[in-house]
């Protein structure tokens, strides 16, 4: 086979990436129906926030491998304040502290995750 022709799993996290961030700032500032809630559950956004931003650390994590926990988890919170602030320019949306909050905490989340998944990495070496 053509390596060519194969798809690099290491080069498609890239685009991956600016995939979900473009989808994520279109789902930041479409027009919401005030009326019907996305998760009729107590707290459903903040879950939604978070595993939206946990999810983007992950996948910034594989798209920007040299760049570090710390580095990553920046980009992170600094592109879920970005989308927060943007939604001063949506009519039907309202900036949320507890919102951007959840952001941060997915990050947070996926920082944790991966610092836990590296450690169990590092055991099994040893063993």
């Amino acid at each position: 086979m053509n390596r060519n022709k194969i798809i690099n799993r290491k080069t498609i996290w890239k685009p991956l990436l600016l995939v979900y961030a473009f989808a994520l700032l279109v789902l930041a500032l479409i027009p919401l129906d005030m009326e019907r809630p996305f998760l009729a559950v107590e707290g459903g956004d903040k879950l939604v926030h978070f595993l939206q931003f946990f999810l983007f650390f992950l996948f910034a994590m594989r798209a920007l491998p040299t760049r570090g926990l710390v580095a990553v988890l920046v980009l992170t919170a600094s592109y879920g304040t970005v989308l927060e602030l943007l939604q001063f320019v949506s009519p039907t949306r309202v900036i949320s502290f507890t919102d951007w909050v959840a952001n941060l905490g997915g990050g947070v989340g996926g920082l944790l995750a991966m610092g836990i998944f590296r450690c169990g990495k590092e055991r099994r070496k040893e063993i």
